[in-house]
């Protein structure tokens, strides 16, 4: 009868039919999440790799990572320990387990002498302009007046969001400096340990919403005009990180903002004898945007139109023309094809840039 009670067994099969549709989503999830950890990351190299699945060409890999210089002539910083007379503090870029290929390696190679990194804690929101002014308020260049020369490198993504966030009179505020003694990093290891376990849920997520095409990934592509990457397929996709495209409200009195918090802090060190050099790691996409294959749609970078104003700043590096210089010139793996980062070409280049305005400092 169609108005006869449920029984009890007709209401419970309901229930477990009910939750284990409502199930599915989450064991999809895991079930696919599962084998990206097991047969996608372990054949990942870049930072990109996963999501994009270029996975699995070993020998590009091998070749792209291979160490270019045999010596490896960074420290890292010790409190207590001396300093030298180059110091870098910077992100992902200047990343001491980078190694050998690390442009601070091949500086230190150009000028004939160790240099001294200051880790950063850059996956936690670590700001090398509030660092540096935190080394600067708490008396670090006194007590090594040894330094004559501080490079300060930012992510052109995240360069305007951390000049603007920085507190050039403040002591107090955790700059997230990362201290080590024997060149080994010695503290945040539990906050190393939250970092992969995030990473462990966000990459699958990340690699399931772009082979799906379920929304925005962490990673994007762009067809460029010939072959850029000597990957065995592929070489004529542009992989990048989202960021390098994210719309940012940023204005003209934002800029001016910028500009004298740089040239503030450049006078504070120069009264200390210190020469303050000023690092924009050129993002992927705004380096290789102009080679984009004809009908390819380029988006402009959010920071793109104000670059050229900083190069007009003496202390300024931006590597941007001479690293589209050598691609222009037919020079391929200035990045590593599945990595947001420079590839030991890109970062011989960026030192060479550098070595000659110290010289000429």
């Amino acid at each position: 009868m169609a108005n006869e009670p449920k029984t009890p067994n007709t209401a419970l099969n309901l229930f477990i039919g009910r939750t284990f549709l409502a199930s599915v989503p989450v064991i999809l999830f895991f079930a696919l999440s599962f084998f990206y950890i097991i047969f996608i990351k372990p054949k990942s190299a870049g930072d990109l790799n996963g999501m994009i699945e270029m996975a699995g060409d070993t020998v590009y890999d091998v070749n792209i990572h291979k160490p270019r210089l045999e010596e490896f002539m960074v420290r890292q910083y010790s409190p207590g320990a001396p300093a030298s007379e180059v110091i870098t503090i910077g992100d992902s870029f200047s990343n001491y387990k980078i190694g050998p290929n690390l442009y601070i390696n091949y500086l230190a190679h150009e000028l004939g002498d160790t240099v001294v990194n200051i880790g950063m804690d850059f996956a936690n929101g670590g700001n090398p302009f509030q660092a540096l002014s935190y080394l600067d308020n708490t008396g670090f260049f006194e007590s090594h007046p040894e330094v004559k020369t501080v490079i300060a490198e930012s992510a052109e993504r995240y360069f305007d969001e951390r000049w603007l966030n920085a507190d050039l009179d403040a002591d107090d505020i955790n700059p997230r400096i990362l201290y080590s003694t024997d060149n080994k990093k010695v503290s945040l290891w539990d906050t190393e340990w939250r970092i992969r376990l995030g990473k462990i849920m966000s990459d699958p997520a990340n690699w399931i919403k772009f082979r799906l095409n379920l929304g925005k990934s962490s990673a994007l592509t762009l067809k460029l005009d010939r072959e850029m990457f000597s990957t065995k397929e592929n070489g004529d996709r542009l992989i990048y990180y989202f960021q390098d495209t994210y719309p940012r409200h940023i204005t003209r009195q934002k800029i001016e903002e910028i500009k004298l918090k740089i040239s503030d802090l450049h006078d504070r060190l120069a009264a200390k004898g210190v020469n303050l050099i000023v690092l924009i790691a050129a993002d992927k996409y705004e380096v290789y945007s102009p080679f984009a294959a004809r009908g390819g749609i380029v988006k402009e970078a959010p920071l793109s139109r104000y670059l050229s104003e900083f190069d007009s700043i003496p202390y300024i590096v931006n590597p941007l023309s001479e690293l589209r210089r050598h691609i222009d010139a037919g020079e391929k793996d200035i990045y590593i094809a599945d990595d947001t980062h420079w590839s030991y070409k890109g970062h011989s280049i960026v030192a060479r840039m550098l070595a000659k305005k110290i010289r000429n400092q």
